[in-house]
């Protein structure tokens, strides 16, 4: 025989599972970004928000940079050894100094200084096939603040910062 404070008691706890309701569906509103509002190109390779807040987009037609009201477009620039190696870029990382590395297809890797606003290319010794640092696909940094670097080729390279050459 059941005993009634058995079942008000069993009722009471079952009680907030009638109440329940299903999950809303959460529905984001999404902007999409184009060559209208500012990027160089339409088809974005990576993005990668600095510390300082600012947002960068690569490109298969320069690097861009936004604030969240505007891009600055950084392009190859022949007659200027301070300008990004190239134009198609492919992927970012930022180091622990708040330097941006990016892989420039066909070109290899450059570091972005935010404190000059210049570039610099990596410069690989003579002999180094090009297959090292054609394409770059992951960039890391390691305990020394090196960074390291693979290539589609199947290369892992490294850079000293403190020796970009």
């Amino acid at each position: 025989m059941v005993h009634a404070p058995s079942i008000g008691l069993l009722l009471l706890l079952a009680a907030p599972a009638f109440g329940q309701t299903i999950e809303r569906e959460v529905r984001y509103d999404l902007a999409r970004i184009t060559i209208d509002d500012g990027l160089p190109q339409g088809m974005v390779q990576d993005i990668l928000q600095d510390r300082q807040g600012y947002l960068w987009f690569t490109t298969k037609d320069g690097l861009a940079r936004s604030d969240g009201y505007a891009f600055t477009i950084f392009q190859h620039d022949p007659e200027d050894p301070a300008s990004i190696a190239g134009n198609h870029s492919d992927l970012l990382y930022e180091d622990r100094n708040g330097g941006l590395w990016i892989a420039v297809f066909g070109e290899g890797l450059d570091r972005y200084d935010p404190r000059t606003r210049r570039f610099e290319h990596v410069h690989f010794p003579a002999g180094t096939p090009r297959e090292a640092y054609l394409d770059v696909d992951r960039i890391r940094e390691g305990p020394q603040g090196r960074i390291w670097f693979t290539s589609v080729g199947e290369y892992l390279s490294v850079v000293d910062p403190r020796d970009p050459e």
